[in-house]
């Protein structure tokens, strides 16, 4: 075991010496406090001394040389990620990981050193630090504490969207003599909650999130846009048919025993007038 207060700060010829007899390196060290490292001056410094402890593996005589990606080297705009995609690093820290790896995947082979390199996605177990995702949700969920969310996505309890508090149903007949008869519903719907939303000020709340956070800091109350009411009446006008008890139209005679029509339609072909 060999302890240095800063391996990064360490030069080519200090690692010459340490990976003396080595036959590998694996090199898995880098700048990764949660919150900091993905912007962190310090990846300037990773970067720098990951290239001089190649170099110092190199003339030892180490016969390969694996080194730990992310991947946040690749271009996270395309969906699903594969080793086909192409690198766009978009952080000082995706961009010095990418560019150890263009340096050495180039160099380290011209000098009779094996590499690889290995992108590794979300990691996380025993002894992680408590600032990052799946440690945090961990010690939310086992102590019973609720998650601490921003204003516009949770702190508010309010009526359901398409909520309706008022519905009314009123039927109705009226008989105004004639032989007619006047039929009809009337329906009344108070007005339905709806969301509104503000422009998206790209925060990375999901893709069914509802975007309440206006760019001036206010916050949108939840479903607070009420439509306006429904009325609705539908009508039926009707006239009474005499005798329509004792004569429906189902029992009136369409046809003859031996299948002919009842009705003349020469007849009413006769009397049948277009203009």
């Amino acid at each position: 075991m060999v302890a240095t207060p800063d391996l990064f700060a360490e030069s080519a010829a200090w690692w010459s010496d340490v990976c003396a007899g080595v036959d590998t390196v694996i090199h898995a060290a880098w700048y990764a406090e949660p919150g900091k490292y993905l912007t962190s001056e310090r990846n300037l410094d990773c970067l720098a001394g990951t290239v001089r402890l190649a170099q110092g593996a190199a003339r030892s005589g180490v016969r390969r040389f694996v080194g730990i990606g992310t991947c946040f080297e690749y271009d996270l705009t395309g969906g699903t990620l594969s080793v086909e995609t192409p690198l766009r690093p978009l952080t000082p820290y995706a961009a010095a990981k990418a560019a150890a790896f263009l340096t050495l995947s180039q160099w380290l082979p011209l000098q009779q050193v094996g590499f690889c390199w290995c992108r590794l996605f979300y990691l996380f177990g025993e002894g992680e630090d408590s600032r990052r995702l799946v440690p945090y949700l961990r010690a939310k969920l086992a102590g019973g504490i609720d998650f601490a969310v921003p204003a516009d996505i949770g702190d508010e309890y309010t009526l359901a969207e398409t909520d309706q508090r008022h519905r009314l149903v009123f039927n109705g007949i009226w008989q105004p003599g004639f032989g007619f008869q006047v039929s009809g519903v009337y329906f009344y719907g108070s007005g339905e909650r709806d969301q509104i939303e503000a422009g998206d000020i790209n925060r990375d709340v999901g893709e069914w999130a509802v975007y309440r956070y206006r760019e001036n800091g206010t916050i949108i109350p939840r479903n607070s846009f009420v439509g306006d009411p429904i009325h609705r009446v539908d009508l039926r006008l009707q006239e009474r048919i005499p005798n329509y008890l004792q004569e429906p139209p189902a029992k009136q005679l369409i046809a003859d025993a031996q299948g002919r029509p009842a009705v003349r339609l020469d007849q009413f072909l006769d009397e049948l007038v277009v203009t």
